[in-house]
């Protein structure tokens, strides 16, 4: 008898693969400029960060050795004692002043004259003053102006001003600099230092890196924007918008996108000058940056599109010719799945060795099915305890950070005996609260627990707040989930003693009623509003209460813990008023602990 040769879903798939290959190959090409087109991307961002980078470290090393010659001239004593002088009836320069003055403020500016436009000093509260210039000076210092104006904090702070036009040399071009107040006669405002610095020091860092055709560079700060590059009027953004949404930006370097005034998406990169906290940004069009690889773009994505409608093509093929034998298959598992189990898997001669195979293996399942059914209800079980065992741990642990601060406080104020109470009932707190990893505590635990707790907040808050604790001897010993107290009373402290002006109370009572052990936790404190009370109670009645408003996740979390472990006829329930204080009151069974 002739014997038919089986047909293997291997083979059938190596008839269709085959062709697949070549059209692989084909396009992995295709992905090779894709991600070249990638890097090509990475790149320009590279080189743009690297731009900024280059011209803030530029920045920082000029303006910083400014800023230090400034500082050093602020501190010379021999200028010090000069102001003061100054300030004295009948006051008049001596030769030795003037050697002083033109000795401190030319050195300053040889030592920076690339940079420098001029160095003015005033004194005598601006009566009196000295003046350096690139040229000779011949008419009248200017006045002190707007400086003068500014209000008078730390004498050696340091403040810039940004590129303005210069009001004191209307011939000349902007100037950016920075000025310092120098010290007088008891503490006084005495002198004033202005450095204005050239217009050239921004410009050549500010226009010389090539970013795009309309990319620019400019300069921030709280007082103005300097930029130098003119760019098409579809990519000019607006001067003030820029400027604040730099100034507000997160972080000491980022990025955003700008609308221009005509609507066309600006990309900003930005960076901090750490010498004056300045926002040094990066302005461009994207689509300039990218439109190189937005080409390559285009035609891999017409490569893929291609690929992707030959292959949904090829798989509606395959998945015809593989589900044809697996039909009869399919519809026995379907039976299966309704529960009957008694289904019959023949084999037919027709069947491809795979659908054997799967065949033999369902016959298989079939019969551990049974066993594994009797193990469901033990695992639903381990279920249960592990999701109790989730939201147990997830109590805030907000507690242990403001403990761990106030104990820190209390040692640099050198209170160290109350700092040791402290860190000793934080231990107790934290070895009961892990109980050797037990999910349930005796309600004495849970007592002692809670009684850390409020000594530690007590020692926090002072006399803000008492509490007391009565509960009947005979509960002492009950099982209770542990963790149940303490969110109750971290609310009965936060949302309720500590919202009214009077001193608060805290009291937690216990007792048992017909097999039923009852915590109650009482304040005197704010209360609830009536709407609030009434969402409260819903979201308690729910199942899980999760997208209810109106119940913290600390109430949710102990709710849910006892009912998952109790059942649901035990957990919270709540009793309050406008300013007649909270009640909530823990309900759960009389088990004695072991």
């Amino acid at each position: 008898m002739f014997k038919r040769p089986r047909r293997t879903l291997k083979s059938a798939f190596l008839t269709f693969l085959i062709p697949i290959i070549v059209v692989f190959v084909t396009v992995t090409g295709t992905v090779s400029y894709l991600l070249a087109a990638r890097q090509l991307e990475a790149n320009a961002e590279t080189s743009m960060n690297d731009t900024l980078v280059q011209t803030r470290d530029s920045l920082n090393e000029k303006l910083a050795a400014v800023l230090g010659d400034v500082t050093a001239l602020g501190s010379n004593s021999e200028l010090q004692m000069l102001i003061r002088r100054a300030d004295q009836p009948g006051f008049k320069l001596q030769p030795r002043d003037y050697l002083t003055l033109a000795g401190s403020l030319d050195k300053l500016y040889t030592d920076h004259y690339a940079i420098i436009e001029s160095v003015y000093l005033y004194y005598n509260q601006g009566r009196l003053s000295y003046y350096r210039k690139d040229r000779l000076q011949t008419e009248r210092i200017p006045e002190p102006g707007r400086f003068f104006e500014l209000p008078y904090t730390v004498a050696s702070r340091i403040y810039w001003f940004n590129l303005t036009k210069n009001e004191w040399d209307p011939a000349g071009g902007r100037t950016a600099g920075l000025y310092q107040w120098i010290e007088g006669r008891d503490e006084a405002r005495g002198g004033l230092i202005v450095i204005r610095l050239k217009e050239a020091l921004f410009e050549a860092p500010l226009t010389a890196p090539e970013i795009s055709p309309n990319g620019y560079l400019v300069l921030a700060s709280t007082d103005g924007l300097a930029g130098f590059k003119t760019v098409e009027s579809r990519y000019a953004a607006g001067e003030e918008e820029l400027r604040r949404k730099l100034l507000e930006a997160p972080g000491a370097k980022g990025r955003f996108v700008l609308r221009s005034e005509a609507g066309q998406a600006l990309t900003v990169v930005y960076d901090t000058l750490a010498i004056n906290k300045w926002r040094l940004a990066a302005v461009y069009p994207e689509e300039e940056l990218y439109s190189r690889i937005q080409y390559i773009q285009t035609i891999t994505l017409s490569v893929v599109i291609a690929v992707i409608v030959l292959a949904v093509l090829s798989t509606g093929w395959l998945t015809n010719r593989i589900t044809r034998p697996l039909s009869g298959l399919t519809r026995r598992v379907h039976t299966i799945r309704e529960g009957r189990l008694e289904v019959e898997l023949p084999d037919h001669p027709g069947d491809a060795e795979e659908i054997r195979i799967l065949n033999r293996g369902i016959r298989d399942m079939l019969g551990r099915i049974r066993e594994l059914l009797g193990q469901v209800e033990y695992e639903q079980e381990q279920k249960r305890l592990h999701e109790l065992s989730v939201l147990q741990s997830q109590i805030q642990p907000h507690f242990l950070y403001n403990t761990l601060y106030s104990i820190k406080s209390l040692c640099d104020l050198g209170e160290t005996k109350d700092a040791s109470k402290m860190l000793a009932a934080l231990s107790s707190y934290y070895r009961i609260s892990i109980s050797k990893g037990s999910p349930v505590i005796a309600v004495s635990a849970e007592l002692e627990h809670i009684g850390q707790y409020l000594y530690i907040q007590q020692m926090r808050y002072g006399d803000t707040f008492h509490y007391e604790t009565r509960v009947e001897e005979a509960m002492l010993n009950c099982r209770i989930v542990k963790l149940t107290l303490q969110p109750l009373v971290e609310n009965a402290i936060y949302h309720g003693v500590k919202k009214v002006r009077r001193t608060g109370r805290i009291e937690v009572r216990g007792w048992i009623e017909e097999g039923v052990c009852l915590l109650q936790v009482k304040d005197n404190g704010f209360g609830m509003e009536p709407e609030r009370l009434r969402l409260l109670q819903m979201a308690l009645a729910e199942e899980g209460g999760e997208s209810t408003p109106g119940i913290g996740y600390g109430v949710r979390n102990v709710h849910r813990r006892l009912q998952l472990h109790y059942g649901r006829d035990y957990g919270l329930t709540y009793e309050s008023g406008p300013g007649e204080g909270t009640t909530v009151t823990v309900r759960f069974p009389y088990m004695e602990h072991a």
